[in-house]
């Protein structure tokens, strides 16, 4: 249908609405409340207004200023990546200086920097992870921001490819780029990815704090005979008074902890006939607080909630517990570093420090944007393209469209050889599934990957064992974050430090990879709203470099700061979340004499079954809000071309006339009837916008354009 008859068909619309009654009372009436006839007449005058406003505002400030003259170039991005990276590091090798300073030769590799007071180290080490999770999800961004830069092609490695028959790219952080770009750039863009490997698996755990457990002695004596004692060990402690008197509650407080601080012998009054000597306990055991459960299959850690002041007996269940004399120790609880992490994690980050350095001081001006592209394309026209793609045809109450493709003669209407490619039938939403479909697969496959895999550590069959069976909302509220309780622990063997950290962090390193696809995700959906925007009113081309009049300065590259920020600050939480839910432990061992003793320490890998619920949350939400990003319809019934350098060269075909001034100007896509041989597919193009805002042949939302 030729845009005469569209535009009939409008008209004959609006005659007979204009008969009709209720559209006149209803036009009278709002003609009375509204000036405006149209709403591109309140968007005029409200744009009028706003310049008039702008015109009588006082200067802008020197940070404004600043803004303004540094906005659109991405190389000033790449220096903010410069200066972060290189402050991380800068606080990473003063790290070290200090943690060197406090090596001896009998341990290099870690090396104390706190030892005391458990809650105190607890608070160091959450500052201190908090510090770096913020800064580990800094250095993300900026890879990211830096790979997308890497992996832009040139003007030239898009006319390479249009010549071999082939596509790139352009906007998003792209995977098929890197081997159609130059050498130097894919070995940067490699180091880069490698980089950033010892910073997912390492850095989380180069400070750890190790917490102290002694072995301790319970007695059991009857209330009021305490002469009975004389011949235990702890008999000398309790004559001089060093014996602390607990109630029923403060005791069970004490002695129920998963990992046993600060408390050493214990002797527990009951209405019991004869003492009770030597009943030796372990590290983090308090399995003898439960010896008079009568169901044996229920674990002490279920029976530990049923237990209260009152109704406490032991050793069995008929004989009542009053109160206890409890020795306190001196906690011994260590906040660690260690050296050769850190060293690991410098040496990644010199590496990235590198390659940053080296993108600010190439020559070459990549297609980082769209606009980037569509200004290359108008300003040189593509010689692959001319001629070949020629029209859009769309669908009856369709969103996007279906592409005709021309090579040398009209192919058959509806199919779409990719030059070189079998014919691929792209029409209605599936052009656009088409494109989305990769990293939907990705994302939606790496979240149920971790989801799985957080379910499985849940329910982990040696918690089972020592949880006695699934955990109920009242023992997991008991739990907490961290390390908790030893029966967070991992049963699987000693594996060595190196071992259980690279085992700790391998989450890190997963949702890494789904932060680079969940931000791709993101970037595709962004970058296919800016390009139906084009269909709605003229706007300037967001470009990469300093704006020149219409042109308009970048986001994040192709992801706006409204999706940037939040993403960065999900980023921090989730890996912080992790850190917390698969956790690296460290148990220091110590004898009932307060003496330590290596071959009671425990080296393993811990699990939070609350923070590993709050992870799971979190990746639903990240799920629901890419299902709700994805199902936003495009306002706009233009061709859907996505981030392919083809189609969108299709488009920037300009007359020679008007060519020249174009890319500074605000543009719009024109959909035009212009050759009768074309068997009655619509062609496409950018012309620049008029004065007043509108634009002849504008696909506006509503419109339709057919055979």
């Amino acid at each position: 249908m030729s845009l005469a008859r569209i535009r009939l068909r409008q008209c004959c619309h609006s005659s007979t609405s204009a008969k009709s009654p209720f559209f006149t009372r209803r036009s009278s009436i709002a003609a009375l409340f509204s000036p405006f006839k149209r709403r591109s007449d309140f968007q005029d005058h409200f744009r009028h207004n706003k310049q008039e406003m702008r015109s009588h505002a006082k200067a802008p400030g020197p940070f404004v200023r600043w803004r303004l003259k540094h906005q659109g170039d991405w190389r000033q991005s790449v220096k903010f990546a410069f200066i972060f990276t290189a402050a991380i590091l800068s606080l990473n090798l003063l790290f070290i200086i200090v943690v060197a300073a406090k090596a001896t030769h009998e341990s290099t590799t870690s090396v104390v920097i706190y030892d005391g007071i458990c809650k105190k180290a607890g608070r160091y080490s959450s500052t201190f992870h908090f510090v770096i999770n913020a800064a580990s999800s800094i250095v993300l961004a900026s890879s990211s921001y830096c790979l997308q830069c890497l992996s832009a092609p040139t003007r030239d490695d898009v006319d390479r490819a249009h010549a071999d028959k082939t596509w790139m790219d352009i906007g998003i952080l792209s995977f098929r780029n890197v081997r159609r770009i130059s050498t130097t750039r894919r070995g940067l863009w490699i180091l880069l990815v490698l980089s950033s490997l010892p910073l997912h698996l390492l850095f989380n755990s180069v400070v750890f704090t190790t917490i102290s457990s002694s072995e301790y002695d319970i007695y059991s004596a009857p209330t009021g005979h305490e002469e009975a004692l004389n011949r235990i060990s702890a008999w000398p402690n309790y004559q001089n008074g060093s014996l602390v008197r607990l109630d029923n509650a403060a005791c069970i407080t004490a002695y129920s902890r998963g990992y046993h601080v600060g408390w050493g012998d214990v002797i527990v009054f009951s209405n019991i006939p004869e003492p009770v000597y030597n009943v030796s306990i372990s590290l983090a055991d308090y399995d003898w607080m439960c010896a008079s459960a009568v169901d044996l299959s229920v674990s002490c850690f279920s029976y530990l909630s049923n237990i209260t002041a009152s109704n406490w007996t032991y050793p069995a269940a008929n004989y009542r517990v009053t109160s206890c004399l409890a020795e306190v120790k001196e906690e011994h609880c260590r906040l660690k570093a260690s050296l050769t992490l850190l060293i690991a994690v410098a040496v990644a980050n010199i590496a990235k420090l590198v390659v940053i350095y080296a993108l600010l001081l190439a020559e070459e001006r990549p297609l980082l944007t769209l606009g980037d592209s569509i200004a290359s394309f108008i300003s040189t026209p593509d010689a692959y393209t001319s001629g070949r793609f020629r029209s859009v045809e769309l669908r009856s109450g369709g969103v996007i469209g279906r592409v005709a493709v021309y090579d040398g003669k009209l192919q058959k209407r509806g199919s779409v050889p990719l030059l070189n490619s079998k014919p691929l039938q792209l029409q209605g939403s599936e052009l656009q599934r088409a494109r989305f479909r990769g990293g939907r697969l990705f994302v939606c496959g790496a979240i149920t990957i971790l989801l799985l895999a957080l379910l499985l550590a849940v329910y982990f069959p040696s918690m089972q064992k020592q949880y006695g069976g699934l955990l109920s909302f009242q023992e997991m509220k008991q739990l907490g974050f961290g390390p908790s309780d030893p029966a967070s622990q991992l049963q699987w063997g000693d594996h060595g430090f190196a071992g259980n950290v690279l085992i700790a962090n391998a989450g890190q390193l997963l949702f890494s990879m789904l932060y680079f696809s969940y931000n791709g995700m993101l970037t595709s959906v962004s970058v296919a709203r800016e390009w139906n925007n084009f269909g709605l009113r003229p706007k300037g081309l967001r470009v990469s470099e300093k704006p020149r009049q219409a042109q308009r300065s970048t986001y994040f590259l192709s992801l706006p700061y409204r999706f940037a920020a939040p993403l960065l600050l999900i980023s921090a939480t989730m890996h912080w979340l992790l850190s917390q839910s698969i956790f690296f432990i460290n148990v220091d061992g110590y004898s009932r004499m307060g003496v330590h003793d290596p071959a009671l320490d425990i080296t393993t890998v811990g699990l939070s079954p609350n923070a590993l619920l709050a992870v799971m949350v979190g990746l639903v939400a990240m799920l629901v809000f890419m299902g709700v990003v994805n199902a936003l319809r495009l306002r706009a019934k233009v061709p859907y071309v996505g981030s392919c350098s083809v189609l969108i060269a299709v488009a920037c075909h300009p007359s020679m006339d008007e060519k020249d001034e174009m890319v500074t100007r605000p543009l719009c896509l024109e959909a035009l009837q212009e050759h009768a041989e074309d068997d009655g597919n619509g062609s496409y193009r950018f012309t620049p916008g008029s004065a007043d805002g509108g634009q002849k042949g504008l696909l506006r939302e509503g419109e339709e354009l057919g055979a």
